[in-house]
């Protein structure tokens, strides 16, 4: 064992090898006498194999070697240890909380384990990257913060990530938690701390198992995580990152990607706060596998990527700009209380989407349903933007009045669905009006307790009125440019066709009740 006492502040190089004498194992012990503050410059390729004890309060132990400390543990007491190049240590204990490691720019420090006695913390400062490598662990209790720079979990594809139960882990405002192994779970609890101005930290997920594929799983928070600073994920690949533990939003948390795969970020845990999410990365897929995905009270901000709801969800603001992508799986519902979308949107899925609030899209934009149900509970729902109901997709009506003065188009195969029981109806009647203008391709459907037939009044100008009754399930086509229930009436205004496109429609749909014109003087009823 070698003892290096260091009692005037003078610094001190080896860049020779240190290895262990024959059949021993050897040790190095670094100690000082306070009085001022040295360099101790490790830098050779040692081998030595019996670790290192700092135990010196003024001592800067510098790792400038892949193998600086060799193969043993590094012990640290007193004193500050700092990486000036890349280097690997098999183990790191702490015997006091408080003390610091430093990693200098463009510098890495690989650690297969961490501890700190007493449950303690240390810091992790400088710009480069604290490295825990695969399959290695950080001891239950143990406090990692990181205040500049990166920590990694994992050290390359191909590997299980180090095990973090009960650990914990801070990362100040500035810094990022880089995820790259082959698979990890974050057991530990892990706080994103922001900046007087809001700002945090990042997480960006690298290599990982899977491409492209959201059932095999890189990364997995079981842990709480809280999100204190306005946060990213970032996805350089198409890797699958799922929060499973509980999400505390206090600031925004925004997903993004480098557009090379889809990548996908699941929440399922219990989540609060209403700090809330932005979409940002055109290949992020957003699943939402939790009642309480969002927060409470939160809002999601569209930009680029798509949503897909596969459990019953709700959430109090959908804004942003650009083409926001919905996806509600079967049987689920997915509940929006107030909207302040500039662009398009569109709606996928067997499931439903539920329309509280605001308008959908308030300015002039879009509202395609490609799948299941857009089901609207507010008069100004569907506000300025143009509708188009693909085959498949439905249009319900569930409030006591609504107004679209976009447009409505609806293909081959799409609906409307007027619930009359919603407003307090416990039975229709026969004479219930609609005012129409009618082209080709409409299908207006009814509830199914609604079996009564409906009569409707169309006018156009070469064909005032004509009145006729229309079943449950008739197929009509046309593009609907506005329309309104006020209650008792659901008013419709479309695009008439000419006479002799009407005189198809009337063929094709047998509506076969008496009509006349108004310049005749006549009105069938």
């Amino acid at each position: 064992n070698w003892s290096q006492y260091n009692n005037w502040g003078k610094n001190l190089q080896i860049s020779g090898t240190i290895s262990d004498a024959k059949d021993s194992s050897g040790a190095l012990l670094i100690t000082d006498s306070e009085q001022e503050t040295p360099r101790v410059v490790l830098s050779g390729n040692n081998t030595f194999s019996g670790g290192i004890t700092l135990d010196a309060a003024k001592t800067q132990l510098y790792l400038a070697h892949r193998n600086a400390a060799g193969t043993g543990a590094l012990t640290v007491k007193r004193g500050s240890v700092i990486a000036e190049t890349d280097t690997a240590v098999s183990k790191i204990l702490f015997e006091n909380s408080g003390l610091s490691l430093r990693t200098d720019p463009g510098v890495s420090l690989a650690a297969g384990s961490i501890s700190v006695a007493g449950n303690g913390s240390f810091s992790k400062t400088g710009a480069g990257t604290l490295v825990l490598n695969n399959g290695g662990t950080v001891a239950s209790g143990t406090t990692i913060n990181v205040t500049e720079g990166v920590l990694q979990i994992g050290s390359g594809t191909g590997g299980t990530g180090p095990t973090l139960a009960g650990a914990n882990v801070v990362m100040s405002a500035g810094t990022a938690l880089k995820l790259n192994s082959g698979s990890s779970t974050i057991a530990a609890d892990v706080t994103f701390a922001g900046s007087s101005s809001g700002q945090g930290g990042a997480i960006d997920v690298y290599d990982g198992a899977g491409v492209s594929n959201v059932g095999v799983k890189a990364y997995t928070f079981t842990g709480n995580v809280v999100i204190n600073g306005d946060t990213s994920l970032k996805n350089r690949w198409g890797k699958t990152t799922e929060f499973a533990g509980s999400v505390t939003f206090n600031r925004r948390l925004t997903l993004s990607d480098e557009g090379k795969e889809t990548a996908h970020v699941i929440l399922s845990g219990k989540n609060k706060g209403a700090g809330g999410i932005a979409l940002d990365g055109s290949n992020t897929h957003l699943h939402v596998r939790s009642a309480t995905a969002f927060g409470t009270g939160s809002t999601l901000v569209f930009s680029k990527g798509k949503l897909f709801i596969e459990e019953s969800a709700s959430l109090h603001t959908l804004s942003g700009s650009g083409n926001a992508y919905v996806d509600v799986s079967a049987g689920k519902t997915f509940s929006v209380t107030e909207f302040s979308l500039i662009g398009s949107l569109e709606k996928a899925g067997a499931g439903t989407l539920l329309v509280s609030g605001s308008p959908i899209v308030p300015t002039k934009g879009s509202l395609l349903i490609s799948g299941g149900t857009v089901a609207t509970s507010a008069t100004k729902a569907l506000g300025n933007s143009s509708v188009s109901i693909s085959a498949g997709g439905a249009l319900e009506v569930r409030s006591s009045a609504l107004t679209a003065s976009g447009g409505i188009r609806i293909a081959q195969g799409g609906k409307i669905l007027v619930d009359l029981g919603t407003f307090g109806k416990d039975s229709g009647t026969a004479d219930e009006t609609f005012s129409l203008k009618v082209l080709s391709g409409t299908k207006l459907s009814w509830n199914a307790s609604e079996t009564r037939s409906v009569v409707a009044t169309l006018a156009s100008e070469d064909i005032p009125e004509s009145s006729f009754g229309i079943a449950d399930g008739e197929d009509w086509s046309g593009w609907i440019q506005s329309w309104k229930y006020d209650g008792s009436d659901l008013v419709l205004t479309m695009t008439i066709p000419e006479p002799s496109a009407f005189g198809l429609l009337a063929g094709t749909f047998a509506l076969a009740l008496a009509a006349s014109r108004r310049r005749r003087g006549k009105r069938a009823a």
